[in-house]
């Protein structure tokens, strides 16, 4: 789907974007947000989608600083990356947002949660980054190798050299990325397990339970309830 800023300001409510059953090679973006969109999820589901949102798209630099994206109550479940991406000026806002195995089952190159580059912002309120699954041995070398390139591409492979980790980092780690020239401002977010290091703690339960209250059943998607199937990957990190 391709959203336009000539479209004026779009929302989208409720919607389930199911990816899982199309191969890798056939798949882009499942949201491409182009030319200064202004776009409002509310309540969305992303599953198995290689790329789930791109917010400025590379083609129309000026236009996209005009861009503005907001997810409310969304959840990403085994997404490649882009959970969102946002780029070249594009403000972007993530709110009570679930995004969970980012890069299972539907790896290309590399992966991550979310990420921002390219004179964007991203904020980054209240939300849950959480795995359960690794992305195997071999994606995780591609992985690593592309994550390399992507660095190198963007700030030189001096920059590279000498800041070997920020090159290497696997994109399992890379729940909120920060590209060339992005900014991410993150309050109350919480790594629930395999993540890495956490910037500050919302309530879990309540943030779960808000998301599943905006999104539509994903019974049919997934066997269960979003509460269930988030305990049956993560357990129950609300309990001490």
């Amino acid at each position: 789907m391709q959203i336009w800023g000539s479209q004026g300001e779009v929302m989208l409510k409720r919607c389930v974007f199911d990816f899982r059953q199309v191969p890798a090679d056939a798949q882009d973006e499942a949201v491409d947000c182009i030319k200064g969109a202004r776009v409002y999820f509310d309540g969305c589901v992303f599953l198995g989608c290689k790329k789930a949102v791109l917010c400025g798209n590379g083609d129309f630099p000026e236009e996209d600083k005009k861009g503005f994206v907001h997810f409310e109550k969304c959840a990403f479940i085994r997404c490649g990356r882009r959970c969102p991406e946002a780029q070249d000026g594009v403000m972007a806002v993530m709110h009570n947002c679930w995004v969970h195995d980012w890069g299972v089952g539907s790896f290309d190159v590399r992966t991550f949660g979310a990420r921002v580059s390219a004179g964007s912002i991203l904020y980054v309120m209240d939300c849950l980054f959480s795995r359960a699954h690794g992305i195997g041995f071999k994606n995780s070398v591609i992985d690593i190798a592309n994550q390399i390139g992507e660095h190198v591409n963007e700030h030189g492979i001096l920059h590279a050299m000498f800041h070997p980790w920020q090159a290497m980092k696997p994109g399992a780690m890379r729940a909120v990325d920060l590209g060339k020239d992005g900014k991410a401002r993150v309050a109350y977010w919480s790594n629930i397990r395999g993540v890495g290091r956490s910037g500050g703690t919302p309530d879990v339960l309540n943030t779960l339970m808000a998301i599943k209250e905006a999104c539509p059943d994903i019974t049919p998607f997934l066997g269960m309830p979003l509460d269930e199937f988030f305990v049956s990957e993560n357990g129950r990190p609300w309990k001490k």
